[in-house]
């Protein structure tokens, strides 16, 4: 199982990541915000992943 600490030291590592895929395609650096865009999304679908794993959304709603 997923740790909360993991989870939001990820959490907190996203906006900046959004940040930097943002400088580098303005510095029109596409391979390495491309690079970037799929690490953060891997990131957000693991934190997903985890919190269903944790949370009965049929419970829940």
């Amino acid at each position: 199982m997923i740790s909360l600490p993991s989870v939001l030291w990820v959490v907190s590592r996203l906006p900046r990541s959004g940040k930097v895929i943002h400088v580098e395609m303005q510095y029109l650096q596409f391979p390495a915000a491309a690079a970037n865009a799929v690490i953060l999304l891997a990131a957000v679908l693991m934190i997903i992943y985890g919190l269903t794993r944790v949370v009965d959304i049929r419970k829940e709603l």
